[in-house]
C-alpha cells in the first residue's frame, strides 16, 4: 500500500472523515437500535425481564471493554505500519491481535461458568429477576467469543480503510438480532418461548452470523493481507503495542462497567424502578454516543496513518471536522431528549413510578451529551498518538473520581429525581481536562510534525 495511492493520504479530509466514518456510523446506529429492539421485546414479556437485564448490562460492558481495547490497538497499529510503510509489521500486529483475543475469551469463560451466581443476587432480592439475569448473563459471557473475534477482525480491516466490509459484518449480527428476538423470546414458528434467555440467545446468535461473515471477507483479503496463524510467531514488541495503545480503552470501557455496577447499588435503596430507569436510559443514549464511536472508527485510521506519514496538515483538518460533526450530533440528540422523554420511555411500556422518574432523568442526563461530545471526539487523537492514557485517566476520572462520589451524595441528599445532575457535572470537569491534556500534547507532539503534505500530493 503506497502512501501516494492511499486515500487516506490523499481524498480531501470532509469527503475521506464521510467516506471512511459513515459505515461505521450505521453499524453502530444499527447497534443501537437492536440494543432497544432487545429490550423493548423484553419489556413486552416481563418488566422483572428488564430489570434483569439492566443488571447483566455492566457484565456486558466488560466484554465491549475487551473487545474494543484490543480492536483500538489493533486498528491504530495496522494502520500506522501502513503509512510507515511497514507491511509486514502491520501483517503480524493482525495476527498477533487474534491470538490476544482467544486468550483473553478464556476469562471471560471462567466468568460465565464460575462467577455470574455469585454477582446477580448483590442488587436485588427478586427471585424473578435474579432467575433472568443468571441465566441472560451467563449465555451472552459463555458464547462471547464470536463478539471478541468479530470485532478484532473489524478492527484489521478498518486498519487498512476498509469501512465497509467491517460494516456488513456489523450489520449482520444487528439484523438478525431484531429478527430472532421476538421469535425466541416469545416462542413464534414453532420455537420455545424463551423468555429473557431467548434474548441473549438471539444475540449469540447474531454475533456468530457476523463472525462468520468476517472470517469470510478476512479470508477474500489474503492477497492483500496474508494473515496465518499457521505460520505466527510471537514478537513480544508487536503484543506490547497493541495492548499498550488498546489498554487505555479497555480500562476506559472496564471503568464504565465498575461505574454502572456502583450506580445499581446507589439506586438500589430507591427500589428496582430507579435501577429500571437507569438500564433504558443507557439503551437510549447509546443513540447519541453509538454514532460518534462509529465516527472515531473512521477517525483513528485517518489519524494514525496521517501522523505515521507526518503529514501535520492532513491530521489537523480530521481532527477539527470530527469534533465539529460530534458536536452537531449531540445537540440534535439533546433536543430530542428534551421534547420527547414521555415518548422515548414509552418504548419501555414504561408506566407509573418508572414513567414520572424516567421524564426527569432523561432530562438531566441528556444535558451532558454535547459536553460528552468533545472529550469523545478528542479520543482518536490520543490514541493515534500513542497518548491513549489520557483518555484512560479522563474516563477514570469522571466515572470513579467524580460521578460516583457526586451521584451518591447528590441522590442521598436530594432524591432520585435530583441526583442525576451528577452525570453532566462529571462530564464538564472531565471534559475540561481533557481539552487541557489535549493543548499539552498538541504543543509536545503535533506541532512539532515536519508537516509532508507536498510530498505525497496528487
Amino acid at each position: 500500500m503506497n502512501t501516494k495511492s492511499n486515500k487516506m493520504a490523499t481524498m480531501p479530509i470532509p469527503k475521506l472523515v464521510l467516506n471512511m466514518s459513515l459505515p461505521a456510523i450505521l453499524a453502530m446506529t444499527v447497534q443501537a437500535l437492536y440494543n432497544i429492539v432487545d429490550s423493548y421485546f423484553v419489556a413486552k414479556d416481563t418488566l422483572s425481564g428488564l430489570t434483569a437485564v439492566s443488571l447483566a448490562f455492566p457484565i456486558q460492558m466488560i466484554i465491549v471493554a475487551l473487545s474494543v481495547g484490543i480492536g483500538v490497538g489493533i486498528n491504530s497499529c495496522v494502520s500506522r505500519n501502513l503509512g510507515a510503510h511497514n507491511e509486514e509489521d502491520a501483517i503480524n500486529t493482525a495476527e498477533h491481535g487474534l491470538v490476544l483475543t482467544m486468550c483473553l475469551y478464556l476469562i471471560l469463560l471462567l466468568l460465565g461458568l464460575f462467577a455470574v451466581d455469585l454477582y446477580i443476587p448483590l442488587f436485588t432480592s427478586d427471585p424473578a429477576v435474579i432467575t433472568s439475569g443468571i441465566a441472560y448473563t451467563k449465555i451472552v459471557l459463555i458464547f462471547s467469543f464470536s463478539q471478541m473475534l468479530a470485532q478484532s477482525i473489524i478492527s484489521i480491516l478498518q486498519g487498512t480503510g476498509d469501512m465497509v466490509s467491517s460494516m456488513y459484518v456489523q450489520l449482520t449480527g444487528a439484523i438478525a438480532n431484531c429478527i430472532l428476538d421476538p421469535i425466541m423470546i416469545f416462542g413464534l414458528f414453532g420455537c420455545p418461548a424463551l423468555h429473557v434467555a431467548g434474548a441473549a440467545y438471539a444475540t449469540v446468535i447474531g454475533q456468530f452470523l457476523s463472525l462468520l461473515l468476517a472470517l469470510f471477507l478476512l479470508y477474500r483479503k489474503r492477497d492483500k493481507l496474508p494473515i496465518s496463524l499457521r505460520t505466527f510467531k510471537f514478537r513480544p514488541s508487536i503484543l506490547t503495542n497493541i495492548i499498550r495503545i488498546g489498554l487505555p480503552s479497555a480500562v476506559m470501557q472496564a471503568v464504565g462497567s465498575v461505574m454502572v455496577t456502583g450506580m445499581n447499588l446507589i439506586l438500589s435503596q430507591f427500589g428496582d424502578a430507579a435501577i429500571t430507569v437507569m438500564g433504558i436510559y443507557f439503551k437510549l443514549q447509546s443513540f447519541a454516543f453509538m454514532p460518534l464511536f462509529g465516527m472515531n472508527q473512521g477517525v483513528l485510521p485517518i489519524l494514525s496513518f496521517n501522523y505515521g506519514a507526518q503529514i501535520k496538515s492532513r491530521f489537523m483538518q480530521a481532527r477539527r471536522f470530527a469534533t465539529n460533526l460530534a458536536l452537531g450530533y449531540t445537540l440534535i440528540a439533546l433536543a430530542v431528549f428534551q421534547l420527547f422523554p414521555e415518548q422515548l420511555m414509552a418504548i419501555f411500556s414504561a408506566e407509573g413510578e418508572i414513567m414520572a422518574l424516567g421524564i426527569v432523568s432523561l432530562r438531566i442526563l441528556s444535558l451532558a451529551f454535547p459536553i460528552a461530545a468533545i472529550s469523545i471526539s478528542l479520543s482518536p487523537v490520543f490514541q493515534s498518538l500513542e497518548r491513549a492514557s489520557i483518555t484512560m485517566i479522563t474516563s477514570i476520572l469522571r466515572q470513579l473520581g467524580l460521578l460516583l462520589p457526586l451521584s451518591w451524595l447528590l441522590f442521598k441528599l436530594f432524591g432520585a429525581y435530583v441526583g442525576w445532575l451528577a452525570f453532566p457535572i462529571a462530564e464538564l470537569i472531565a471534559t475540561i481536562y481533557n481539552i487541557v491534556m489535549y493543548r499539552k500534547v498538541k504543543v509536545e507532539i503535533i506541532d512539532r510534525m515536519p508537516d509532508m503534505a507536498e510530498e505525497v500530493a496528487v
